[in-house]
């Protein structure tokens, strides 16, 4: 296990953003929670059990669950098409559209939790009044006016849906 809480917190990040975006994500046995390797051979570790992980590896291990079910659970994250609402240096707001299901995904490297209100695009339709909540355990959103505000949590990730 590596020390540095930071490199869990981006490698989480990494995972959220390869398991929203289109395509089929590729994830390697221990990028699960985060397995630390070198050059070859040390780069192919033993899997470890979950009862054996650091809290920043069981930390990761829960959330690419959570990303995991919400992948398999909302088809809009397998085949949507992906629809950019909001960027900046720090954050990432995009929408997974597939038919009339929608879902908001926020991303942020900001050592601290941003909120951004992003407006929904042309076409992405969610009624006003909708509530969206967050399949990994944020505060869930409510559609006002067209828009949403999210506050996504520092080196971290907000999937949004009815």
């Amino acid at each position: 296990a590596h020390t540095d809480p930071n490199a869990y917190a981006r490698h989480r990040l990494g995972m959220a953003w390869v398991l929203t975006i289109p395509g089929a994500p590729l994830v390697y046995y221990g990028d699960e929670y985060g397995e630390w390797g070198g050059a070859d051979p040390n780069n192919r570790r033993l899997w470890r059990d979950p009862t054996m992980l650091s809290a920043d590896e069981q930390a990761t291990l829960t959330l690419v669950r959570a990303l995991g079910s919400a992948r398999r659970e909302l088809a809009a994250l397998q085949r949507g098409d992906y629809v950019s609402m909001a960027a900046n240096e720090e954050t990432l707001v995009f929408a997974r559209v597939l038919e009339r299901q929608v879902v908001v995904v926020g991303l942020s490297r900001a050592g601290v939790a941003r909120t951004v209100t992003a407006r929904l695009p042309t076409g992405v339709t969610i009624a006003d009044g909708t509530t969206l909540r967050d399949r990994l355990g944020g505060a869930s959103v409510r559609v006002t006016g067209g828009s949403l505000t999210v506050t996504i949590p520092p080196w971290g990730a907000a999937v949004l849906a009815e």
